[in-house]
């Protein structure tokens, strides 16, 4: 569900920057710029990373609210991600907010924190990247129907673009038929 997930957002997304990927297809990239990695991760930031629950082992007060030992405590990664500052015009999907500008844990986890954190992070980067390039480089498509987000039936399942989401995909270099 993660990586399929993500791979149905990225089309999704950069179905929304058309400009950004004419852009990429005709200049090369600097060398240490990787801007098939910041539309994944854009990705992440927008769409993909909603929340992590925590078993409460002591008591925690938070800005004067009392969570009690034993009970779940659900963190909002997706609203933390969505605050400016650190993102301007965070509604925006924009894979240029991430050049040149790590942002760190506090801001951005996209996979968890510290030792909590995903052990399949770094696959998920790399297939999500691999696939995000190809599709770029060999293809131009628009969305033509779309919907509400998505979410499945489990406690645990990420949303999703709509399963209305349709898309005319080209292989560049051919003619639109």
């Amino acid at each position: 569900d993660s990586i399929g997930g993500l791979v149905c957002w990225i089309v999704q997304l950069l179905g929304t920057v058309p400009d950004w990927m004419d852009t990429v297809r005709r200049r090369p990239s600097d060398p240490g710029d990787d801007p098939f990695g910041r539309a994944v991760v854009e990705a992440l930031r927008l769409a993909q990373a909603e929340y992590v629950y925590r078993h409460v082992r002591r008591p925690i007060s938070i800005d004067g609210f009392r969570i009690p030992r034993g009970w779940f405590f659900r963190l909002l990664v997706a609203e933390s991600h969505r605050l400016d500052p650190p993102f301007a015009r965070p509604e925006v999907y924009d894979p240029d907010r991430h050049r040149g500008r790590p942002f760190g844990g506090t801001d951005f986890a996209p996979f968890g924190f510290d030792r909590h954190a995903c052990l399949g992070a770094r696959t998920t980067l790399a297939i999500a990247r691999a696939f995000t390039e190809r599709l770029v480089l060999a293809s131009s498509w628009t969305v033509v129907a779309d919907g509400p987000r998505e979410r499945g039936n489990r406690h645990w399942n990420h949303w999703r673009p709509s399963s209305r989401l349709r898309i005319l995909l080209t292989p560049l270099g051919s003619p639109v038929r």
